[in-house]
């Protein structure tokens, strides 16, 4: 994300994210762990000369099943905190960067 903005910085651009929130935690919803859960992240295709980074933090492995999904699989699954994604655009030119997933 640092080398995002410095390369938006380079051309008057900035790095603007778009937050997507679920609640997992409401109330009394989840009286016990869920069986099965199953989140998958539609990854955005590049415009404009830009791609779409991604980042929340999740207790399971996240896993990129092809280049337009991102999903996480959890049995038993008991949340302690609410999910939050962030959707960043970032110049295209960061693709040779080294990425913890892309």
């Amino acid at each position: 994300m640092v080398r995002a903005q410095e390369v938006f910085a380079e051309s008057s651009g900035s790095i603007l994210p778009h937050w997507v929130d679920f609640a997992l935690t409401s109330a009394s919803a989840w009286n016990k762990p869920i069986e099965d859960f199953t989140l998958i992240v539609e990854v955005p295709q590049p415009e404009h000369g830009q791609q779409t980074l991604i980042s929340f933090c999740s207790p399971g492995r996240i896993e990129r099943k092809d280049g337009d999904q991102i999903q996480v699989h959890l049995t038993n699954f008991a949340p302690t905190a609410d999910l939050h994604i962030g959707f960043f655009n970032a110049p295209l030119e960061l693709t040779s960067q080294p990425t913890a997933m892309r």
